[in-house]
């Protein structure tokens, strides 16, 4: 069981994602209903859930939809390229597999998945279903995560690049000058990208907070409501949980006798 917690933390993760399309969706339907009513130059306009997308974010710019397509892409690549190793190894079984790359730099801008809701969801839920699909297979001992074998791919940052080549000055065409690889497995990129996604929801809960009164007002609670720690690292959870039960103890330490 503790080989799959990379894929059930993954599942958990996603699911915060689906939260947040609920509330979205509940939002902005519960908004058109209350206030789709004439205006002075005709029916005022409301945002509609594929018009969210499109907010930006305050920090970096990026919109709503473009850290939902940019993390469910990295998540996409995981699971891929856990299902293509399994796959493989059943044909022909081997205690040392081919390494496979995954190329998290290596994008597709403006998909269906940044612009629109229902896309978005369609992937969420077969991300889901392939990881069903992965923790079913928890007793096979060739899937155990940690035993597949994995390169990670990165792209070199042109200084970099120049500071390693001498000589060199701009971006090269050779992918071995551009890029290295680092040597991991399922399971670690699992977390990884489980981690990266509660990267982007933090930035989409900041989307949220920004543009809650043209979104949707009420959208905030209502994700809140459905995922309580919505785009906040797991750390932070254990270390608030923590300092709530010592706040707990030390009241009752405090407490007058009767």
């Amino acid at each position: 069981m503790s080989l799959n917690r990379p894929a059930l933390y993954l599942d958990a993760v996603l699911a915060q994602k689906l939260a947040l399309f609920r509330a979205l969706r509940r939002a902005v339907a519960l908004k058109t209903v209350r206030h789709d009513q004439p205006s002075g130059d005709g029916m005022l306009h409301h945002p509609s859930a594929d018009e969210v997308l499109k907010f930006p974010c305050p920090l970096h710019g990026a919109s709503m939809g473009q850290h939902m397509r940019h993390s469910l892409d990295h998540v996409r690549k995981a699971i891929d390229a856990s299902l293509t190793l399994h796959n493989h190894n059943s044909i022909e079984p081997s205690h040392e597999s081919e390494p496979l790359i995954v190329a998290y730099d290596e994008r597709t801008r403006g998909t269906s998945v940044e612009e629109h809701l229902v896309s978005a969801e369609r992937e969420v839920g077969s991300l889901r279903c392939c990881l069903e699909e992965i923790m079913q297979r928890r007793g096979v001992s060739v899937y155990d995560l940690a035993a597949l074998p994995v390169v990670v791919r990165f792209a070199m940052p042109p200084t970099v690049m120049a500071a390693t080549t001498p000589g060199r000055q701009e971006v090269s065409t050779d992918d071995a000058l551009n890029y290295f690889d680092v040597p991991s497995n399922a399971a670690r990129e699992f977390a990884f990208v489980a981690h990266h996604a509660i990267h982007h929801n933090a930035s989409i809960l900041a989307i949220v907070r920004r543009n809650e009164a043209e979104i949707a007002p009420g959208l905030l609670s209502e994700l809140m409501e459905l995922a309580p720690d919505f785009g906040k690292a797991p750390a932070t959870v254990l270390f608030e949980k923590a300092v709530k039960h010592e706040a707990v103890k030390d009241s009752s330490r405090n407490a007058p006798l009767k």
